[in-house]
């Protein structure tokens, strides 16, 4: 291999002119002073590998050249749709594969590599022609292709990117663990069964999660092999495969299990996780999956998590998504401290919500312009569009941060407004505080509704570069196939809160009930239909006083609480009872 020296991480401005570029966000300091749109910088990972294929191909065409012309065998080895549906479903409902005719490095393929096949193929199913070379992919690369064109996304600009770890894994590697890659398979054959409705394609996404499953446990009875990486990594991907899969009705009891799991092996690991890269991404990437359950479930972070998370946010740059997991940590330590009694008189909660209400406002007012979205009104009607308006953002990771703020600011405000029902009108200042707590809940839930089409692939541009100075659009979004599964599981419970928030109108209801359609039964993730379900069975919470901050309001006395937070509390004694059951 040629060593062809160290790449620039300069802008391409910069690289062109060869100067020092000071690599500033969100331009560099070089196109400022020129007063020249800077492009951006080049993911280095990226770089570190070479495309080769023109010059192999050169290769062995003329290493063919020599050798003498064989006879043309008649039967055609080309790809076909058809031939793909043989590969998966055969006489007694077995699933087999025809043998591979090359080795296919998966991992080198791409989401920017899937998406110039759907061009290349003219396709909007991922069903279409993988490749132009003869060439059978088996069932497993076409789980492994599914998710890494639909989870696993680059970083670049203000976004960090999601699972980037598996590139470096494999990089530091030169493999993937086994565990890893059944995990991968399984999670990647759920969202591609859900999509091209194969009930036999499911049924081996399950027999790879069992796998899965196996040599997870299989790891953790070793003590070397609980602490690796990749171990962690197959857990956090398996929970994944329980959102995408489903089930028969609305349940988070198996995802609850793999975020216990997750961590028990983050408090297993202790601080050295924090001392290399990679082990510092699957760690912040666990521990706010953990973080986010906490929410759901109204208790505190273990302590444990939490000093490791202060330990962490002090190597990090003061970003807006740093600072808002910082407060969302102070967000569980309130939830559970209501919930468990501790803090339980009203005027005090009342304190501690517009404490964190209020700097979560100021994170998210004093922004870097790459966080700034751009706000839309469409002069066409569409199913996708509430109410004609839509927010642009840089893409949807910027969305699910804001959406992660919004959810935060209206179930602190459900409660400041539960708690307020607890005191006398005659308090100063009573009626001015529900007013302004109900506009905050109505602005918050109104914005995750406008973010729907930016999570949902249909926003093609950037914030601000449109063709004129105007917002209003009088064209039809179109939703671009290869858009990532990954932004709308990032919309599932946000949607879900503004839905069901005690501000929801019908039409509000109506709207999110569609998308959560959408996304389960078009995008694949079936988490999402299960979550429309659940809103179209449960009544419309009215216009009392919020409560749960899970969406289902309450009366005033108390007495009609959340349909969610009765099913965690039972899902919740089964899981400690099963736990209790394997520990003893």
């Amino acid at each position: 291999m040629v060593y062809c020296g160290k790449p620039s991480k300069g802008c391409a401005n910069c690289r062109k002119r060869r100067i020092r570029c000071d690599q500033s966000q969100p331009s560099c300091g070089q196109c400022t002073k020129i007063k020249k749109e800077c492009p951006g910088y080049r993911d280095m990972l990226d770089l570190s590998f070479r495309h080769e294929y023109s010059s192999v191909i050169e290769k062995v065409n003329a290493r063919n050249e020599r050798k003498p012309a064989r006879r043309k065998n008649s039967q055609s080895t080309e790809w076909h749709p058809e031939a793909s549906t043989k590969a998966i479903k055969t006489g007694r409902g077995q699933l087999s594969t025809p043998p591979r005719l090359f080795g296919w490095d998966t991992f080198r393929f791409t989401h920017a590599d899937y998406v110039e096949m759907m061009k290349r193929n003219g396709s909007t199913s991922p069903i279409g022609p993988m490749s132009t070379f003869s060439m059978y992919p088996t069932i497993e690369d076409r789980g492994m292709a599914f998710f890494t064109a639909n989870f696993v996304t680059p970083s670049g600009g203000p976004t960090h990117g999601s699972f980037t770890s598996l590139y470096e894994m494999k990089q530091c590697t030169g493999t993937l663990d086994d565990t890893v890659v059944a995990g991968i398979t399984a999670t990647g054959l759920a969202g591609f069964a859900n999509t091209t409705k194969s009930a036999e394609v499911m049924r081996y996404a399950r027999r790879q999660y069992a796998i899965a499953l196996h040599l997870i446990n299989k790891a953790l009875g070793s003590p070397e092999d609980a602490l690796r990486d990749s171990t962690l990594l197959a857990v956090l991907i398996l929970a994944i495969f329980e959102t995408t899969a489903g089930s028969k009705q609305l349940s988070l009891k198996e995802w609850r299990h793999h975020m216990n799991g997750a961590a028990a092996l983050l408090k297993l690991r202790g601080r050295p996780q924090l001392w290399t890269p990679i082990g510092f991404k699957l760690f912040m990437h666990a521990s706010t999956h953990v973080m986010v359950g906490c929410l759901h479930r109204e208790i505190a972070m273990p302590p444990e998590l939490l000093e490791l998370r202060k330990e962490a946010f002090q190597s990090v740059r003061d970003e807006p998504v740093w600072q808002y997991l910082r407060t969302a940590d102070e967000f569980t330590i309130f939830r559970g401290a209501v919930r468990s009694g501790t803090l339980s008189d009203p005027e005090d909660i009342i304190t501690a919500a517009l404490i964190i209400d209020r700097k979560l406002l100021q994170i998210f007012t004093d922004i870097p312009p790459g966080w700034i979205y751009e706000k839309v009104v469409s002069e066409v009607e569409q199913y996708v569009v509430f109410e004609k308006q839509y927010d642009i953002y840089y893409d949807h990771c910027i969305a699910q941060t804001w959406n992660g703020m919004r959810t935060a600011r209206i179930m602190l405000n459900e409660t400041i407004c539960f708690q307020l029902t607890r005191l006398s009108e005659s308090r100063p200042g009573y009626h001015s505080q529900w007013e302004q707590s109900t506009q905050i809940c109505v602005e918050m839930s109104d914005a995750i509704l406008r973010s729907a089409p930016q999570h949902l692939g249909y926003i093609s541009r950037l914030p601000f570069q449109g063709d004129g100075s105007t917002a209003y659009i009088t064209e039809p979004l179109k939703r671009d196939p290869s858009h990532p599964s990954l932004g709308s599981w990032f919309l599932l419970w946000p949607l879900y809160i503004a839905a069901t928030t005690r501000v929801a109108t019908a039409e509000m209801r109506a709207y999110a009930g569609t998308i959560l359609e959408f996304v389960g039964e078009t995008i694949g993730i079936k988490q999402g239909t299960n979550l429309a379900s659940f809103i179209r069975d449960h009544s419309a919470p009215g216009h009392e006083a919020a409560g749960a901050g899970l969406g289902m309001a309450v009366d005033k006395g108390g007495k009609r609480i959340g349909a969610l937070r009765v099913m965690m509390d039972r899902e919740d004694a089964e899981v400690e009872g099963e736990e209790r059951t394997v520990a003893a």
